[in-house]
């Protein structure tokens, strides 16, 4: 009976296997789609060098924006720091953000401070 037993042992071939990984793993390659996204930069500050009562505070909640605690709209943001620049040449702003506030109203509020052509913003968030 030991004469008809296979002399050798069974294998299990993985060849095909480890060519269907490739194969999917160069569909997934060439599938994805590589895009840049675009963001707002914002460049942070070294050191605090802003005191309080120097920058202008724009303080931002869901619904009212307040530039040094006066209440004001959110397209009255450029002309009233046009009117402060001229008072302060080298005017600097801190822009505080609520945490219920959307991001689309803060973004509306940078524009506006970019517009008023103000070279120093700093951006907070509570």
């Amino acid at each position: 009976m030991n004469q008809f037993r296979a002399q050798t042992e069974p294998e299990i071939n993985i060849t095909p296997m480890l060519d269907v990984v490739f194969i999917l793993l160069i569909f997934f390659i060439v599938t994805t789609s590589f895009t840049k996204e675009n963001g707002l930069t914002i460049s942070r500050p070294a050191s605090n060098t802003t005191g309080e009562g120097q920058a202008v505070l724009i303080h931002l909640e869901p619904h009212q924006v307040m530039i040094n605690q006066q209440l004001v709209q959110v397209e009255g943001i450029e002309a009233r720091l046009s009117q402060l620049q001229v008072e302060r040449p080298d005017l600097q702003v801190q822009l505080r953000s609520d945490g219920d506030t959307p991001v689309a109203r803060l973004v509306a509020v940078v524009d506006q401070v970019k517009a008023a052509k103000v070279s120093q913003l700093a951006v907070s968030h509570y």
